[in-house]
């Protein structure tokens, strides 16, 4: 998904968004600099913005991944939006569809995190995500 140049060039402009953002922080003692929200159909593109931010050097959540054996999942989560300070939104359908997405997001803006949407489809934003991502 991310081979063609297109892409990789809006990769590289999130990537150096992201990174400009964290850098905007003078508090760098958080465990993770980035939230990844994606559908569980869009996984794949998830794995794959982590493996390339973390190897740029930026510190990324994800879930299932990143969640500790034996936590509570909602608790990791919500955990996990707050000390972030930047979410990245893995958008596409499934993102729209997906019941937790939406919910993710509204969390990331109740929490003053920085949300940026990457879009994997040319879709709009569902009316769920439309307010927080206008």
């Amino acid at each position: 998904m991310f081979s063609e140049k297109a892409i990789i060039r809006t990769q590289e402009e999130y990537i150096w968004t992201i990174g400009w953002r964290i850098r905007a922080y003078e508090v760098f003692d958080m465990n993770h600099d980035v939230f990844i929200s994606h559908a569980k159909e869009d996984r794949a593109t998830a794995e794959e913005m982590y493996q390339w931010l973390e190897k740029e050097g930026i510190r990324c959540w994800m879930a299932p991944r990143d969640i500790r054996a034996s936590a509570n999942y909602q608790e990791e989560i919500i955990e996990a939006i707050k000390t972030a300070k930047v979410m990245v939104v893995i958008l596409s359908s499934a993102a729209n569809d997906s019941p937790f997405v939406p919910k993710e997001v509204e969390r990331a803006v109740t929490n003053r995190v920085s949300v940026l949407p990457f879009r994997v489809e040319d879709v709009p934003p569902g009316k769920s995500l439309e307010l927080f991502l206008s």
